[in-house]
Formats: structure tokens, sequence, C-alpha cells
């Protein structure tokens, strides 16, 4: 969401429906900020048919990114915008539980989620 106008729609959307008594999941990704600060780092970011390649110093800068900026930016704004937001990363109480996806070789430290544990929620 690179728009803040489109940003600020979503926010709305969500703290509505928090309103009306729903308790909406916001799962977000983040790829513009993560080439953005693998830039301010020079690193390269480097993609096979669309899906980043994933070596171990690009995941952590992912992380940082991803949990550190866009997770706490994003809950922020709900938070201000009138609702109750809370982040969190997949990690997290193990909420994911990932498995190696097939292209793992070609494609590093990607996986496709095997589990969802919803009770964290």
């Amino acid at each position: 969401m690179k728009s803040e106008a489109l940003q600020d729609t979503v926010i709305k959307d969500l703290v509505l429906l928090s309103c009306v008594g729903l308790r909406p999941v916001f799962v977000h990704g983040g790829g513009p900020e993560i080439n953005n600060w693998l830039a301010r780092l020079g690193i390269q970011p480097n993609f096979l048919n669309g899906l980043r390649v994933t070596d171990a110093s690009t995941m952590e800068i992912v992380e940082m990114v991803l949990v550190g900026k866009v997770n706490e930016h994003l809950a922020s704004l709900i938070n201000h915008a009138g609702a109750t937001a809370v982040g969190l990363s997949g990690k997290d109480g193990r909420l994911l539980t990932p498995r190696p996806s097939a292209k793992s070789a070609q494609l590093g430290f990607v996986c496709d989620n095997a589990r969802v544990d919803t009770s964290i929620l």
C-alpha cells in the first residue's frame, strides 16, 4: 500500500469492521519497503519468476522490516484510528508452521505454510 490514500481507506475499513463486532486479521506484505532497506544497505534484491531469492542476510533484513517497521506502523495506524491492534509475526507463539517450498533450492529461505495456529489470535 504505497499510496497513503489507499492505506487510509484500508485502515478505516478495518476499524469499521471492528466497530460492528468483527475481528479482522490483517495479513500484510512489504516488498517495496524491503527493497528500499536492502538498497540503503547496498544489497541488490534478487528475484526468480517474481519471487524474492532470500539468503540469510536478506532474511534478516526482511524480518526487521516486516516485523519492526511495517507491522508496527500498521498496528499504530489502526490504534490511532480507534480500534485495537496488536502486531504479530508468524514466529510469535508458533502462529505459522513453515514447510520448505518445492523451490527452496533456488529461492533460499522461502517456504510454504504447513499450518496456522489460530489459537494465538
